[in-house]
């Protein structure tokens, strides 16, 4: 259970904040909104951590602030750039990147059968329901082979293990064995549709995780990362991990935390995740998908180099194709972004918004604009503790929302970064008046 911070103690931090000039470029109006907001959110007892990047390469913003703490702890240093994070799903972005570099060295082709690489997906069979009665599983065998541009796009038909209610009765009737620790232990299991022919948030990313171990010669994705991701951007294993538990217990790291009954925040002891070993650093292999803890420094100096195209990472057409549509019918990413809306679930798709999306090869695509918001072009996604990115090329434009706020699409933060986003675009918009 978390202990109550005094309101007193935030305000004084606050005011000290808003004195300082952490605005790079100029202390703008974005931030002026962001800081009153936050001193708002504060006095009604619904303090959050959140630590924001955002540049524009035309000089009108640059801007890296931080709020909040470490922890619920009553003498808990403050967070900051230098913090660690778990950056959940934010993580399949970073693996795109690696998947895309080694089709770019001609090591794999999107559209070729990737069980040459995967042999563990030859023959997979689809799950099409279960018997009445008895609650047998009813599977065929899949006419069409899963693609690497398949598992970048989440339309290979897999799915997320047994956070799937389909998937946990299957694993009941079956009497799958648990407590292994292995990404085939995870999710080696029916696919839910014939591969491209539809869109399900799963397991694919970690698997195209896979394909660039074995073929890059890694002892594991790590190992990618530290020689072709973090080290080309100037960063080493003491900025990132995908096994936390091996750093120094001394090493900042902000702790997962969510919201008690009476709107104050208490601590979350582990990830919320229902399998050991799954992201969490103790698992058996790297976890593409989610596994990544790090500092948000490094992240954005990702986020940079894509939206400048500065050929650190990709040849300038490799990072294009990652922003053009992949699904030729996005009709099943629409209708899981209306469910999700209409049920209010869900992490990294937004809510209550209608648009035209696709998705890329890292992440989802606005394909028109959005009053007031992102503009068509964006590649957009985020992570389970409500974290978002975006890159938009458009408006010269990249953002890191970093937090470790729980549950996923947590009303409060969803309302402050919603307000954070129009106030960046609005000021873009009058900048461009001048």
């Amino acid at each position: 259970m978390g202990l109550e911070r005094p309101i007193g103690r935030n305000k004084c931090f606050l005011q000290s904040l808003c004195r300082r000039r952490t605005c790079l470029v100029r202390t703008c109006e974005t931030l002026r909104r962001l800081r009153k907001l936050y001193i708002q959110t504060v006095s009604s007892i619904l303090e959050f951590i959140v630590l924001i990047s955002l540049i524009d390469l035309s000089g009108t913003l640059d801007i890296k602030e931080h709020y909040g703490y470490l922890s619920t702890k009553p003498d808990s240093p403050r967070a900051d750039f230098d913090s660690v994070m778990w950056i959940a799903s934010c993580t399949k972005l970073v693996t795109s990147v690696a998947a895309m570099q080694i089709v770019e060295q001609g090591l794999v082709d999107l559209d070729e059968d990737i069980s040459r690489v995967l042999t563990e997906w030859k023959n997979p069979e689809i799950l099409e329901g279960f018997e009445e009665g008895t609650g047998k599983p009813i599977l065929r065998r899949a006419k069409n082979k899963i693609t690497l541009r398949q598992l970048l796009t989440h339309s290979s038909g897999m799915g997320y293990g047994i956070m799937d209610p389909r998937f946990q009765q299957y694993v009941n009737y079956m009497k799958t064995p648990s407590g292994g620790k292995s990404l085939v232990h995870h999710s080696l299991l029916p696919l839910m549709f014939e591969p491209g022919e539809g869109w399900l948030y799963g397991f694919s990313i970690d698997w195209a995780g896979a394909v660039v171990e074995r073929l890059s010669g890694c002892a594991s994705l790590g190992e990618y990362f530290a020689k072709h991701i973090w080290g080309p951007l100037g960063f080493t294993e003491e900025d990132w991990t995908f096994q936390p538990q091996k750093w120094q217990a001394d090493k900042p790291r902000v702790a997962l935390q969510a919201r008690a009954p009476d709107g104050r925040l208490q601590e979350v002891e582990g990830l919320p995740l229902p399998q050991t070993g799954l992201y969490d650093g103790t698992g058996e292999y790297d976890g593409g998908g989610g596994g990544l803890f790090m500092k948000p420094t490094a992240y954005m100096k990702l986020l940079e180099s894509l939206l400048l195209n500065n050929e650190v990472l990709l040849k300038k057409e490799t990072r294009n194709k990652m922003f053009e549509p992949q699904l030729k019918d996005n009709k099943h990413l629409l209708a899981v972004i209306a469910f999700a809306e209409k049920n209010k679930v869900g992490d990294e798709v937004p809510a209550g918004r209608t648009t035209q999306y696709n998705y890329g090869l890292g992440g989802m695509l606005l394909m028109e604009d959005i009053e007031g918001l992102g503009r068509s072009g964006t590649l957009v996604w985020g992570g389970m503790p409500c974290q978002a990115w975006w890159i938009d090329p458009s408006s010269q434009l990249t953002v890191f929302w970093a937090t470790q706020q729980l549950p996923p699409a947590e009303l409060e933060m969803v309302k402050y970064m919603t307000k954070f986003e129009r106030a960046v675009y609005e000021e873009l918009k009058q900048k461009q008046k001048l």
